[in-house]
């Protein structure tokens, strides 16, 4: 798999389809915070990613918040959607992904990243021996740091479209 390649290019989070995730094999979900579930501008969940959440939990996948978030918001949001949580996670090196995997109890392609940054989220995800989905960001506000980020990772996305 290209390092640097999503598996899956989706508009929005809630465009994950469950069936096609549990067919292959899939029973978790590490999820992205900033800009992939909650918007950067707002610190607000939307209504349909909540809805989404609870509806992955349904359907029995496990959820766990994997951020490079320093702020102690993300526990408060992550006790919002009732889920664990690993903070300060220095994607793109692996080792929070192998905790978060290792934590819930299941194996390398039992889970699948979930997030808006190629250079973080996919990265970290392929160097861990991961699936990854991108989903392209809720919003455009971004913090310094990820602004840099985005117009690097703009060359892996040029002939990239969301497939839904």
């Amino acid at each position: 798999m290209p390092l640097f390649k999503p598996d899956e290019y989706l508009t929005r989070i809630t465009k994950i389809d469950f069936d096609e995730l549990a067919d292959s094999g899939i029973k978790a979900l590490l999820l992205d915070m900033d800009n992939t579930i909650l918007p950067r501008d707002t610190g607000v969940f939307p209504q349909d990613v909540l809805d989404w959440v609870e509806e992955a939990k349904r359907r029995g996948f496990t959820l766990m918040l994997v951020s490079n978030n320093w702020h102690d918001t993300v526990y408060a949001h992550a006790a919002e959607l009732d889920i664990p949580v690993i903070h300060k996670a220095l994607k793109p090196i692996p080792f929070s992904f192998a905790i978060a995997r290792h934590r819930l109890g299941f194996g390398r392609r039992e889970c699948v990243a979930v997030g808006d940054q190629v250079l973080t989220d996919v990265l970290g995800a392929h160097l861990s021996g991961m699936k990854a989905i991108l989903v392209v960001p809720m919003v455009e506000q971004d913090i310094t740091i990820t602004t840099f980020l985005r117009k690097l990772e703009s060359g892996v996305l040029k002939n990239m479209r969301p497939s839904r």
